[in-house]
């Protein structure tokens, strides 16, 4: 635990970290977050878009980077300035769009514009009722459905992120080795529920945290970076103290330092707080 006393950033994760498994921050964590943010750079470090995450998730002052679509875009809110983007060519985007719009998938993308809108393709409602109406909280009547093939190379905008919800695992793992041998210029990474997202080549969270880093002056030993998921785990390595949930994925687990207690259990704010504070 010596590491923790050179502690400089923290590198937080949202959701499956300071979230539980409602989406929700408690009331506790949010109140942690705050003592850390007004002590240590504290940096949410997520899949989510920037737009509104401090004001209306988080709700919590002094924070004033944010890494957001998986490491696409490195904000300096405080300037509400883009300090770094890595955004996929809009071609690429449509092209594995449309190869993966199919009965049994879920697709989204989140489009490069201020609110980092998410715009859906979606074939089968039933799939989405079943399996995924919980996580987006929407209903299938109220989502942005399009042919994501057309809209993208109509809007001809590059994309921050892709994500692709699949039936079964076995589906997701040929997809992730089809996508990675046939479009060289991304990133792919397994996330919950059956899902991967996939980024810009050079966009994760581990890289956009590792060039935030360069530009503040940080090295990394004086990091903390602590999450759940399979986008996490390159980040959690490169941190001079890595952090795994106890829900978190075993790839994560395995390259952490530490394994703090799980999400619904408020187990970052706890060992933060025990830790740092």
């Amino acid at each position: 635990m010596n590491k923790l006393k050179n502690i400089q950033l923290i590198a937080l994760d949202i959701d499956g970290t300071s979230m539980n498994s409602n989406s929700e921050i408690t009331d506790y964590t949010r109140n942690i977050i705050q003592l850390l943010a007004n002590k240590y750079v504290v940096v949410p470090t997520t899949g989510r878009g920037f737009y509104k995450l401090r004001e209306n998730i988080l709700k919590v002052k002094n924070i004033r980077y944010v890494i957001s679509a998986n490491g696409a875009v490195v904000t300096d809110g405080l300037k509400n300035k883009r300090l770094f983007e890595f955004l996929i060519p809009y071609k690429v985007a449509a092209k594995i769009a449309d190869k993966y719009t199919r009965e049994d998938t879920f697709v989204y993308i989140h489009r490069n514009d201020e609110c980092s809108t998410h715009v859906f393709g979606c074939l089968n409602k039933e799939f989405y009722e079943n399996n995924l109406k919980r996580d987006f909280k929407t209903d299938y009547k109220d989502l942005d459905i399009v042919d994501l093939y057309d809209y993208i190379l109509k809007d001809q905008r590059n994309v921050l992120k892709i994500g692709i919800r699949f039936k079964s695992q076995c589906d997701l793992d040929i997809a992730k080795q089809s996508i990675e041998r046939s479009f060289p210029e991304v990133n792919v990474f397994e996330v919950g529920n059956i899902g991967l997202e996939i980024t810009e080549k050079l966009a994760s969270k581990k890289d956009s945290l590792e060039k935030l880093c360069t530009h503040l002056n940080v090295d990394s030993s004086n990091v903390l970076a602590i999450g759940d998921n399979g986008n996490d785990v390159e980040m959690l390595k490169w941190a001079g103290v890595g952090v795994a949930m106890k829900n978190a994925v075993i790839q994560a687990k395995e390259v952490a330092n530490i394994i703090c207690e799980d999400n619904n259990h408020d187990g970052a704010a706890h060992f933060l707080e025990e830790y740092l504070l």
